[in-house]
């Protein structure tokens, strides 16, 4: 069984049965508000609508088929779908740096859907790690239409994640930024393990890339809770969105995922009201299990 398979095994575990059929799939190119263009496709049901809309944007290419798999599911239980390559990433124009362009962007797709004829008035937001992330990043927002957030994999509490008793998390961020480096055509089977022996470590990004990954640079030298980077401007500013959010979440998580301490801290920072709307679930998971 492939991947997708697999995925879509689970994912329609205990579902009724369908009561819709998926009718097509369209792609536009949405401009933000600096004029940078992203790429997105449209799931549609059979019919003219409208429908309640399920909105996810991914960074990940390696993914998008399974993404696209479960968009044509949910078409089937009268659902629009709405699937965007962050910018920089995919066919989505723009430069990649991670993070800091997902809450404009998010919210200007958004905006963009609520003009639609196709659009219901409900809006629903979902996805795994980085996928959480651009939500968490907008979550204070959110229009009204946004009835839900489904979220999993990812917390506000970003240095907790990238540093474990001071030292900062190689096997985790390391890895990830290899991955995702934005740097087109290279591959990147065995780069975890070369970096890793680079030394000094800064500049494993231009030994490995032929150059300077700012952000990752940022994160390795900036080693303590209280510097600027992580205690003030934009990490700050993401640690109090909980605290502001209205919108009813479904919090998802494992027992052995490294998000699991911060995802609790960012549950109980919601509003009370928020709260009581609201579902976190921690099961016996690792990270990609979900």
């Amino acid at each position: 069984m492939n991947p997708v398979q697999k995925f879509m095994e689970q994912l329609q575990q205990g579902l009724p049965s369908a009561t819709d059929e998926f009718n097509r799939e369209e792609s536009f190119l949405i401009e933000m508000r600096d004029g940078v263009l992203l790429k997105t496709s449209m799931y549609f049901p059979a019919g003219t609508g409208p429908w309640p809309v399920i909105v996810i944007r991914n960074p990940y290419a390696a993914i998008l088929p399974i993404l696209a798999a479960a968009a044509s599911l949910w078409t089937q239980y009268g659902y629009a779908v709405v699937l965007q390559d962050c910018r920089g990433t995919g066919d989505s124009a723009g430069n990649w740096t991670p993070f800091l362009n997902e809450r404009n962007d998010g919210l200007d797709t958004i905006q963009w859907i609520m003009k639609q004829s196709w659009m219901n008035g409900n809006i629903g937001t979902y996805g795994h790690s980085y996928l959480s992330a651009v939500q968490w990043v907008m979550a204070d927002r959110l229009p009204n239409e946004v009835k839900a957030m489904v979220l999993s994999g990812f917390t506000t509490e970003r240095y907790r994640q990238h540093y474990m008793n001071g030292m900062f998390r190689h096997d985790v961020y390391t890895g990830w930024a290899i991955e995702n480096s934005g740097v087109k055509n290279i591959s990147t089977e065995g780069l975890f393990q070369q970096a890793v022996h680079i030394r000094p470590h800064i500049e494993m990004d231009e030994q490995i890339f032929g150059q300077k990954l700012a952000w990752y640079r940022d994160w390795i030298t900036n080693v303590s809770p209280v510097d600027d980077y992580w205690s003030a401007g934009f990490w700050s500013d993401l640690k109090e969105i909980p605290k502001n959010i209205h919108t009813p979440i479904l919090m998802i998580d494992g027992w052995f995922d490294q998000h699991l301490d911060g995802m609790v801290r960012d549950y109980h920072k919601l509003p009370e009201e928020t709260r009581r709307r609201s579902r976190f679930f921690i099961g016996p998971w690792l990270p990609l299990d979900k």
